[in-house]
């Protein structure tokens, strides 16, 4: 079915497997809504790939709201983005029999498996409990083992040295080493019984 404005086509609704609706205003563009699919099409209702813009920059659509993910740059498994969070999570010494802690505060942002993490540790107090100290509660699970492109960096507030935390052992877990270390034994407290700890990295969780 077509229809015209003063004699001119402007549109139509027609069936190709399924049912479209479309323009022929500018370069044909089309809408064809099939088996759980609406995608572009031609005036025809074929199949129109890679040509048709959704919206345009003065004529913008709000928000967009997906149950899954978008392929960006391609179809295959590895473009496809299937998740994108903001938070917050609580900072904590994994080993230590006791901490007293004056400030936990961390935020995260997470881009699909990425996860890029900031935190502050204030403590007033810490008894040593196993001889390995880690980070805990991330708010994912870090992948795999002994995978050191998982690396924070670790500022000891205190001064101006720098230590590491690298994920290693079983687990995924993250120990804390101090610079000079090497990646075999972690201090007990590499930080002394008080201090202020700013974590910033990125790791990536399965």
């Amino acid at each position: 079915m077509a229809f015209a404005q003063n004699g001119t086509n402007v549109g139509s609704i027609g069936t190709n497997s399924g049912l479209f609706i479309s323009s022929t205003y500018g370069t044909d563009s089309g809408i064809r809504f099939a088996s759980s699919i609406i995608a572009p099409s031609t005036t025809t209702g074929a199949n129109r790939d890679a040509a048709i813009d959704l919206g345009y920059s003065s004529s913008r659509f709000k928000d967009l709201y997906l149950s899954s993910g978008v392929y960006l740059g391609g179809t295959a498994t590895s473009n496809k983005l299937d998740d994108y969070e903001e938070g917050t999570w609580t900072p904590t010494f994994g080993g230590p029999s006791a901490v007293t802690y004056t400030q936990q505060s961390g935020r995260y942002t997470k881009v699909g498996r990425e996860v890029h993490v900031q935190a502050v540790i204030r403590w007033s107090a810490f008894t040593a409990g196993v001889p390995n100290v880690s980070l805990g509660g991330l708010p994912f699970s870090v992948e795999g083992t002994d995978n050191f492109i998982n690396t924070l960096n670790v500022t000891y507030a205190n001064n101006t040295n720098f230590t590491y935390i690298n994920e290693y052992l079983s687990g995924g877990t993250m120990f804390f080493y101090n610079g000079a270390a090497s990646h075999g034994a972690a201090s007990t407290n590499p930080y002394g019984s008080s201090g202020t700890i700013l974590i910033n990295g990125t790791f990536y969780t399965s």
